[in-house]
């Protein structure tokens, strides 16, 4: 007998996984700032700077929290220029410093934002819009890479242990 395991939301969160959007814009962002440099890209933004950004040990900056990178910005915002490269981006990193975010319902907001400019003045903005779609793609993919380097379910115990128990104790019940 085939057996079908539905697995809920917020079963990878319960078991450690950091699977939130805040967590892969952390990962972002911390990924652009490995490299000691006065310009850095990412393929989300840029950042430009009179001076090398590093912390006060020589060392790459690194955040703990998305706040901490919103302080660095608001802090350093004469020397450091930080240029998101997609509309939503920069709104999307707000957001998920607040509390969770909806990608989806944001990129749907957006695109209700060009149509509303198609309603007032007759046309879209196409320059939007693909900068919207195209912005959309590039966290697609980045998303897609920053969840392969996460531990899979086969190499952690407590998640392999948890669908074990699931798994016996359906086979058993039947």
């Amino acid at each position: 007998m085939n057996k079908l395991v539905i697995i809920g939301n917020g079963f990878d969160l319960a078991h450690g996984l950091k699977t939130k959007y805040s967590d892969f814009l952390l990962w972002e962002i911390n990924e652009a700032f490995k490299k000691v440099s006065q310009y850095i890209k990412s393929p989300l933004f840029e950042v430009e700077s009179s001076n090398i950004i590093q912390d006060h040990n020589s060392k790459p900056l690194q955040f703990k929290k998305i706040a901490d990178f919103l302080k660095f910005k608001e802090d350093y915002k004469r020397d450091v220029r930080i240029t998101y490269l997609f509309s939503f981006i920069e709104r999307l990193i707000i957001i998920s410093n607040k509390n969770w975010v909806d990608v989806e319902t944001e990129y749907f907001q957006e695109l209700i934002n060009v149509y509303h400019g198609f309603e007032k003045f007759g046309y879209i903005d196409v320059e939007s819009l693909s900068d919207l779609n195209t912005g959309f793609e590039v966290l697609k993919k980045e998303l897609e890479l920053y969840l392969k380097t996460l531990n899979s379910v086969e190499n952690d115990p407590e998640v392999k242990n948890t669908l074990l128990e699931v798994y016996q104790d359906s086979y058993n019940d039947s």
